[in-house]
């Protein structure tokens, strides 16, 4: 079975990420999304409701989508994390320097 994960922009601020978030999806992701945070409104929300399965691997994704927007001066906020994600961001311990919505 082949992991696959998307991403649609809704609203010109949000992204809605579907699908798989391993290894073997959040390089793809990465370099699909990585220029279209520059052109995003000020406030960045990502929305990870649409998430079916995710491993260590999505951390990078996310510190790597906060890192572009600290850089270009947008706040980001990641929305509705599924449970598997929040438990592999609490162990990282990095729940406190993502900025986690609702």
């Amino acid at each position: 079975m082949m992991d696959k994960a998307e991403f649609e922009l809704k609203d010109g601020n949000v992204l809605q990420i579907k699908g798989e978030l391993t290894f073997n999806t959040v390089t793809k992701l990465w370099k699909a999304s990585e220029k279209l945070l520059l052109t995003m409104g000020p406030k960045i929300r990502i929305d990870l409701s649409g998430v079916t399965h995710s491993d260590s691997a999505s951390l990078a994704l996310l510190t790597g989508w906060q890192r572009v927007a600290v850089k270009n001066d947008k706040s980001i906020e990641f929305e509705h994390l599924p449970p598997q994600l929040m438990n592999i961001v609490k162990i990282s311990r990095l729940d406190e320097v993502l900025n986690l919505g609702g």
